[in-house]
């Protein structure tokens, strides 16, 4: 009867052991073939990235970008000449800039046409979560590694996907990189955060004229023109308290109805709500600190949530 007990009692821990060690190596597994998957280029031809930039002043511009094959070289190193255009109708390509990208070591590196001589990295798809990198712009504006995921885009291949936030000065700030696309602010501005008033955001890009990606765009992925009114009395909007903590209220001074649409800076919408002329009270509980924008119609106001 003991013996009966003791091999009952060993089989079980067996199978607990067994099932325990499974599990571990089954997480070990995931995270290599996260780590380890085939790194995705980014800078490839047919690929098109097309960008949006928006003023302080409310005027609103597409930049489009694009590698057509060619390559330069500049201190013995080979670029990628980086051609971009502000009109699709017809496209009027310019040298932008100048790329290379390190596939060995994950890394994209970056020259300015009017600064040849220095080179920055423009993207590190090395890095792990904590990790914090400093803007080439200013060394006291630095972004720090919130989370690295995988992400699978309409052509069904996981990439790897880096979120990061930033707090350097008085704006917080946060972007995305995603491994063969680039950064959510644009293909151009990795590592180069610096706040003026004007915000930039990654629409679409394609790869064949198929869409891969897409955020906040019309159907032709371009915008050009005001995004104020001009029949309607903007000294009437008001958002309140801003910056704000819990909350804010957004009033459009009785002009506008209809349904109000929150956008974070890179351009993602993270929230909508509706608007029935009167003061709404805008909960921010959910919504992480950062700089967004309010639009309603063709209206827009910005605040900061702390």
């Amino acid at each position: 009867m003991n013996n009966q007990k003791l091999n009952n009692y060993t089989m079980k821990k067996l199978m607990t052991t067994t099932l325990v060690l499974l599990s571990v190596l089954q997480m070990v597994a995931q995270n290599v073939n996260k780590d380890s998957h085939e790194y995705i280029p980014m800078i490839e031809e047919n690929k098109q990235w097309n960008v949006c930039y928006r003023a302080a002043n409310a005027l609103e511009y597409t930049r489009a970008y694009k590698w057509f094959g060619e390559d330069t070289v500049i201190n013995d190193l080979t670029y990628k000449i980086i051609y971009s255009s502000q009109t699709n109708n017809p496209y009027q390509w310019q040298i932008d800039c100048f790329m290379r990208e390190d596939t060995a070591t994950r890394k994209v590196y970056h020259r300015y046409t009017n600064h040849p001589q220095y080179e920055r990295i423009a993207y590190d798809f090395n890095l792990n979560e904590g990790d914090t990198i400093f803007s080439d712009m200013d060394p006291q504006q630095y972004l720090v590694v919130q989370s690295v995921d995988d992400t699978i885009l309409g052509d069904g291949i996981t990439r790897k996907k880096i979120d990061m936030g930033w707090k350097g000065f008085d704006t917080p700030y946060a972007e995305t990189w995603i491994e063969g696309i680039g950064s959510t602010t644009g293909l151009t501005n990795g590592m180069t955060w610096f706040y003026d008033g004007t915000t930039n955001f990654l629409m679409c890009m394609t790869e064949n004229d198929e869409m891969l990606y897409r955020y906040n765009a019309p159907e032709n992925c371009w915008r050009q023109g005001y995004l104020g009114i001009d029949d309607i009395d903007k000294e009437d909007f008001l958002i309140y308290p801003n910056p704000a903590r819990e909350y804010t209220y957004i009033d459009f001074g009785g002009s506008l109805s209809g349904e109000m649409e929150i956008y974070g800076i890179s351009g993602m919408l993270v929230a909508k709500r509706e608007y029935n002329g009167e003061a709404l009270r805008l909960d921010l509980t959910d919504i992480q600190p950062g700089v967004y924008f309010v639009r309603l119609g063709n209206a827009t106001m910005k605040f900061v949530k702390m």
